[in-house]
């Protein structure tokens, strides 16, 4: 009734007679795969589309390569759970492979305000930046993004305390 009320001045809103609701409504209500789709997104991850993929650059944090600090970059698509990746980096810098979809980048020289670095994956290409220490003053990356301690998903896509 209060939806009626409420929509009573617009001519163009319509009600049904009676609700159908799918036979399987209860089965598509405990349906949590998009849920949890959207709860591995990561807010500092750079994100291309390469044909009809998604490739992700994993930053691991602020977007900044520090001089003669290692920094973990992991890679993902939308559509290979761990692809083969290959990167190419600026000259001077060091890519150690951790996995078929994790590096150890590194530089023990200056690094340059901005850079960019090529994704791989199969024939698909996307380049990311990465920013030099110098770009990066007085602003940390994701500073105000709130962690679970726990899970370390970001707050309001945490699972830690329903599930306890």
């Amino acid at each position: 009734m209060l939806a009626k009320k409420a929509t009573a001045p617009k001519s163009e809103t319509r009600f049904a007679d009676q609700t159908a609701l799918p036979p399987d409504v209860r089965t598509r209500l405990f349906a949590t795969d998009r849920a949890f789709e959207s709860l591995k997104q990561d807010p500092q991850a750079g994100v291309k589309l390469a044909g009809d993929e998604e490739i992700w650059f994993h930053y691991g944090g602020e977007p900044v390569l520090w001089p003669g600090i290692g920094r973990k970059i992991v890679v993902t698509t939308s559509k290979t759970p761990e692809p083969e990746v290959n990167l190419t980096v600026p000259n001077g810098w060091s890519c150690t492979r951790l996995g078929r979809n994790a590096v150890l980048l590194h530089c023990d020289g200056s690094v340059a305000d901005h850079n960019t670095i090529t994704v791989s994956v199969g024939d698909r290409q996307a380049s990311f930046a990465m920013l030099g220490p110098n770009e990066a003053k007085d602003f940390r990356a994701g500073a105000n993004v709130e962690y679970c301690p726990q899970c370390q998903g970001h707050k309001g896509a945490c699972i830690c305390a329903k599930n306890a």
